[in-house]
C-alpha cells in the first residue's frame, strides 16, 4: 500500500512555492539514482529560505447566504469554506473535515481532522486590539512528531474589525527541521520516509501510483521523475490535478541536497520557492 510521504503540511500552510525542470530519456539508470539518493538527510534550518511577500494573503469573506467562509485551496479559483463557530466537524471532498471554535471576542481556533477522526492540526487565530494584524499559531501531528509555527499577517483590506478580509503575511516562524530517508526497493523503486509524513514507495520514473494515509485527500498520487543523474522530482496529485511538486537536487560531492518545494496551485509563474537544504547524516 502507498501513503503520503512528504514533509510540507507546516509549510504548505501558508507558502507559494516553486521549483523547476524537464524528464529526461526513459533510459534511466535506476540503481544509480538508488545508490545516489539512499540515505537519511537532515535540514539545516539555518539556511532554510522563505520569500514572505510571495506567501498568498489569509482571506475571509462574507458568504452569499451572509455566513463567514475562508477562501482556501489555489489563490486564482479558491473554495469558500463556512466558518461557523459551533466545534461541530464539517465534511470536506478530501474525507477529512475541520471544526472552528471562537475562544474569545479576537481569538478562533480550526482544528483539521482525518478520515478516522484524528487531530492532524490546530490552528488558532487572535487579532490584535488595533484589528490591524493577524497572528496565527500552528501545530500540525507528523507521523513521528509535531511541528509548529508561527506566522503573522498585516490587513491589507478596509474592513474594521473581526476575520473578514485580506491577510498578508509578513513574518514567519517554524522551530522544526526537515528529515528525509530514502530506501532502494527492488532495483526500481525508492521508499521515502520522513518525520513530517508516511512512508511512500515510489517506482522510478514510473507511473503515478495511487496512495493512501493519514490526512491524505482522496484521489491522491504521486509520481517520480529522474530530471538528470543528480536531480529528482516528486509531482503530487489529487483527481489528477497536480498539486505539489518537490524537487531534490544533490550536491557533486554527494553531501548535502537542496530540496524545493512547489504549490502548483498558486497563482502566478513563477512562484518564489522555499529553498530548503538538507545533510548526510
Amino acid at each position: 500500500m502507498r501513503t503520503a510521504a512528504h514533509p510540507v503540511s507546516v509549510i504548505l500552510s501558508f507558502c507559494v512555492v516553486a521549483a523547476a525542470g524537464l524528464p529526461v530519456a526513459q533510459t534511466t539508470n535506476t540503481s544509480a539514482v538508488q545508490k545516489a539518493f539512499a540515505g537519511t538527510w537532515k535540514e539545516d534550518a539555518s539556511k532554510r529560505k522563505l520569500d514572505a511577500t510571495a506567501v498568498p494573503p489569509v482571506r475571509f469573506r462574507i458568504g452569499t447566504d451572509g455566513t463567514t467562509e475562508e477562501l482556501r485551496g489555489s489563490v486564482a479559483q479558491p473554495t469558500g469554506q463556512p466558518v461557523i463557530f459551533d466545534g461541530k466537524p464539517r465534511q470536506l471532498p478530501s474525507g477529512n473535515s475541520y471544526a472552528w471554535r471562537q475562544l474569545g471576542a479576537h481569538s478562533f481556533e480550526r482544528v483539521s481532522l482525518s478520515t478516522e477522526g484524528d487531530v492532524l492540526s490546530t490552528r488558532r487565530l487572535t487579532i490584535s486590539a488595533d484589528a490591524k494584524s493577524l497572528t496565527e499559531d500552528l501545530v500540525v501531528k507528523g507521523e513521528t512528531e509535531s511541528s509548529t509555527a508561527k506566522n503573522v499577517y498585516q490587513r491589507t483590506s478596509t474592513e474594521p474589525e473581526g476575520l473578514v478580509g485580506t491577510w498578508k503575511l509578513t513574518t514567519a516562524s517554524m522551530n522544526f527541521a526537515f528529515e528525509v530517508k530514502f530506501e532502494p526497493v527492488g532495483t526500481t523503486a525508492l521508499r521515502v520516509s520522513s518525520n513530517q509524513g508516511s512512508p511512500s514507495t515510489l517506482e522510478i520514473d514510473g507511473p503515478a501510483g495511487s496512495i493512501t494515509g493519514r490526512g491524505v485527500a482522496k484521489g491522491a498520487t504521486e509520481q517520480l521523475k529522474v530530471i538528470n543523474p543528480s536531480t529528482i522530482e516528486v509531482t503530487s496529485a489529487t483527481n489528477g490535478v497536480e498539486t505539489i511538486k518537490t524537487t531534490y537536487q544533490l550536491s557533486p560531492d554527494g553531501k548535502s541536497m537542496r530540496m524545493l518545494i512547489t504549490n502548483l496551485r498558486a497563482a502566478g509563474s513563477p512562484a518564489t520557492p522555499i529553498d530548503l537544504t538538507l545533510l548526510k547524516q
